[in-house]
């Protein structure tokens, strides 16, 4: 048995501009300061971040994959990604708390503890970055 993350993607159509740069955000921060290496689906190459879904895995060079972690808001339903505890959970986590703040998942839960130290200070840390490209952004104090 793994461990496993637990959503419903909304109705909402698309992704916005701006969250879609913080989460290729989160990824980047996750790689350079958490070496933490994300992939597509199949945890190679790139990881997928369009207008309506997102694909993503760990390091399958480095058996750091496990479950492909998707939102695909042209099939909106309930979801869920087993990721075994490998590092891009921490990434997974960040990404589902901010989409739930931005409402296009909701009912996030995990079948564990949720590492949410850890995704916290991920979550400072890409504020902090961001913030440095986007000076205006007004980041919210708790997800």
């Amino acid at each position: 048995m793994g461990y496993s993350r637990y959503f419903t993607v909304s109705d909402k159509k698309k992704f916005d501009d701006d969250f879609i740069e913080y989460v290729k955000t989160i990824i980047e921060v996750a790689e350079k300061d958490f070496g933490v290496k994300i992939g597509n689906g199949h945890g190679v190459d790139k990881p997928i971040i369009e207008k309506t879904r997102i694909y993503l895995n760990g390091d399958a060079a480095e058996s750091l994959d496990h479950e492909t972690f998707y939102i695909d808001l042209e099939n909106p339903s309930w979801n869920f990604c087993k990721t075994n505890r490998k590092p891009y959970d921490i990434v997974v986590n960040l990404i589902l708390q901010v989409a739930e703040y931005d409402g296009y998942v909701y009912n996030v839960s995990s079948d564990g503890d949720n590492a949410e130290d850890l995704a916290e200070e991920l979550y400072n840390k890409v504020n902090e970055v961001y913030l440095k490209k986007h000076p205006d952004f007004v980041c919210v104090e708790e997800l």
